[in-house]
């Protein structure tokens, strides 16, 4: 597990060093919590031959950019930690591409250390108001409450 963390410090040292020339070589950009996405534009000829010869087209397409991006992974020496995350169509036009660290989702370890973050510092909040017993069940109220609103406002979680 130590050597999975090593490799990831590794892989976002590399990826946030070499950002503008991800993002101008292949259009990648690198959100938060280290992922990498490419959108995809087709052109008027693509949908063309797409209509003709089908998804095998797009499928070739696609592996031929891919391939220029694992071959510039392979330069920076970061192609093996780096796995594809989703091929995903955004609209009649665009397809969006993610790629992210392998080893482990860091999304979701990102995610469960703000919420984990967000519990000890309300149950501490309500430990000062009010000692005792109660502060962690008003403290985690407090997080249940903050966790409702947030679904209740946030309409589209996924990221593109």
């Amino acid at each position: 597990m130590l050597r999975k963390l090593r490799w990831f410090l590794y892989y976002r040292r590399t990826i946030r060093h070499n950002k503008l020339s991800l993002l101008k070589k292949h259009g990648i950009r690198i959100d938060w919590v280290n992922r990498m996405y490419k959108t995809y534009t087709l052109t008027d000829e693509d949908l063309l031959e797409m209509k003709s010869y089908g998804a095998p087209y797009l499928d070739k397409l696609l592996e031929k950019d891919r391939a220029k991006i694992e071959e510039t992974l392979l330069d920076l020496k970061i192609h093996q930690f780096v796995g594809l995350m989703e091929v995903e169509p955004l609209n009649d036009r665009q397809i969006g591409i993610a790629f992210r660290y392998k080893h482990f989702d860091t999304a979701k370890i990102t995610n469960m250390s703000i919420w984990a973050l967000l519990t000890l510092v309300s149950v501490g909040i309500s430990y000062l108001i009010k000692p005792g017993y109660i502060s962690p069940i008003i403290g985690l109220l407090i997080v249940f409450g903050i966790y409702l609103i947030s679904r209740l406002f946030v309409i589209n979680r996924v990221v593109r």
